[in-house]
């Protein structure tokens, strides 16, 4: 099972095209307000998040507590959930702590996700939008979508970068075996040359 719970499917069905830029600084912005928080034993699982988002919503009705203004900021830097009047900042969850999110199969206005904890476990953080709770969460797909493709790039050009110092290092140990030039170790003429080599090497490809 991913991330994502059946309620986020079925919300997240009219997706937007991914813009890594909207992401960037301060990323989306959203206001709503905060349910609550609980301690939830698994990383994952819909069934496990709509029973925890339903006891919350229980909890405030009895407490009989105004739910908590915030605005839910959805950048690279993960989900912040700001006091909408002060601006203090709640809560901050990178995006590799998010490990699941379940929309509210009983208001469409309301969502719920899984994170894990600086002293272990994990915590559902339960929100309730000012609009379609589904836009939130698409956002939030696209965000993860548009990480996972950096990281995979990052990856691609380490491997790359990774490939041509072991192309170039293999070209000066040749050319050295020919007495063409000295060892590696002898000359700082072909340390300060390294990259140099490396863009003649690719040109043989």
């Amino acid at each position: 099972m991913n991330r994502w719970g059946e309620g986020s499917r079925r919300g997240g069905s009219k997706a937007p095209k991914n813009d890594p830029f909207r992401f960037e600084g301060e990323g989306l912005s959203f206001r709503a307000k905060l349910i609550g928080s609980d301690d939830v034993e698994c990383a994952r699982g819909d069934r496990m998040c709509q029973e925890v988002m339903q006891r919350l919503k229980n909890r405030v009705k009895l407490s009989g507590e105004h739910k908590q203004r915030i605005l839910v900021g959805v950048s690279l830097q993960g989900i912040k959930i700001r006091d909408d009047k002060t601006g203090e900042l709640v809560f901050h969850h990178p995006v590799h702590k998010i490990s699941f999110i379940s929309q509210d199969s009983s208001d469409t206005r309301a969502f719920g996700y899984v994170c894990g904890c600086p002293q272990g476990g994990h915590t559902l953080i339960a929100i309730k939008t000012e609009k379609a709770a589904s836009l939130l969460v698409v956002a939030l797909r696209d965000l993860f979508q548009v990480v996972l493709e950096m990281k995979q790039h990052e990856m691609l050009r380490a491997k790359q970068s990774q490939e041509k110092r072991r192309r170039a290092s293999s070209f000066i140990s040749c050319l050295s075996k020919l007495g063409q030039f000295p060892t590696w170790q002898q000359s700082s003429i072909l340390r300060n040359d390294y990259y140099k080599l490396t863009y003649l090497v690719d040109l043989q490809d």
